[in-house]
């Protein structure tokens, strides 16, 4: 399968291809080199059909893995508990650490 450097920074030095790739070049890869350089998408574009399939897959994954993580990271339960241990420690530090000035 083929993909091509559309990298913003021209070319590029790839070690899993074990060579550079100039600007705008196409390149032939199998599919475990495509799906880890495709990933980067403002890098690399798929070039034919099987790459265009890949990376339809990737950016379905994308999208899921957002969706999934995106709650888990900004857990109403966290930051509220969160904020709430730093007022009951921190203000009592704060006081302490105050009287001892």
């Amino acid at each position: 399968m083929r993909i091509k450097n559309i990298s913003p920074y021209g070319a590029l030095d790839v070690p899993i291809l074990r060579r550079p790739v100039d600007a705008g070049e196409s390149v032939d890869v199998d599919p475990e080199h495509a799906e880890a350089l495709l990933a980067q998408d403002e890098n690399w574009a798929p070039d034919d059909d099987a790459a265009r399939a890949i990376f339809a897959a990737l950016e379905g994954v994308d999208e899921g893995q957002s969706n999934q993580t995106a709650p888990e990271a900004s857990g109403p339960g966290d930051d509220v508990s969160a904020g709430q241990q730093w007022e009951a420690d921190g203000g009592a530090a704060q006081r302490e650490g105050g009287e001892g000035q």
